[in-house]
């Protein structure tokens, strides 16, 4: 067993298990694909990082159409042509346009656009908080089609039983997470 460690963006990792130069990959904002089989491991909504005194800070959660008329920073299309074209496609469907669209690789280039333009930056629930401290704050954009669902990804026809016995072990222990433990109660005599 070889265990090859590579840090790309998520699509370029589908594609590689699809031609099958990868066993299986960690993946997040991929859609579905025909080739691959996914095995679900967390889902999570945007959030959406922007000043603490911004209005929209004293909103427990945004909607799209709260997000109208603003700067966007949202993550350049080639880290994930599936969520930037879903976030640009909800925000066409309810006629929201941003004022200034900005593009970053990474959450730390979206503090500036936050702090000196009242931008509002889309990141994943890691990204907005690792920016969150010196005047950033975030919230959950609470908008069903736009998840960030993170898969174990392989090969739908993949004829190796290591992979085979890996996933299923996964999907296990991934069960095994999910169901509440029981409360151990003290015995008393």
């Amino acid at each position: 067993m070889r265990i090859n460690w590579s840090s790309r963006y998520s699509h370029e990792l589908a594609h590689d298990v699809i031609a099958g130069t990868l066993d299986l990959a960690i993946t997040t904002g991929v859609p579905d694909a025909p080739p691959l089989s996914f095995l679900k491991l967390a889902e999570h909504p945007f959030y959406i990082a922007m000043s603490r005194r911004d209005p929209l800070a004293g909103c427990r959660e945004l909607r799209v159409p709260d997000l109208h008329n603003r700067v966007w920073a949202l993550f350049a299309k080639q880290v994930s042509p599936y969520m930037y074209d879903s976030i640009r496609h909800t925000a066409a469907k309810a006629e929201v346009v941003p004022s200034e669209l900005h593009h970053v690789t990474g959450a730390e280039e979206a503090v500036p656009l936050i702090l000196e333009r009242s931008g509002l930056a889309f990141l994943s629930r890691a990204g907005a908080w690792r920016i969150a401290r010196d005047g950033i704050t975030m919230r959950p954009l609470a908008e069903e089609n736009l998840r960030l669902v993170t898969n174990l990804a392989a090969r739908a026809d993949s004829k190796s039983r290591l992979v085979r016995e890996f996933v299923k072990a996964t999907a296990q222990k991934m069960e095994s997470l999910r169901k509440p433990a029981q409360a151990r109660l003290p015995l008393s005599a």
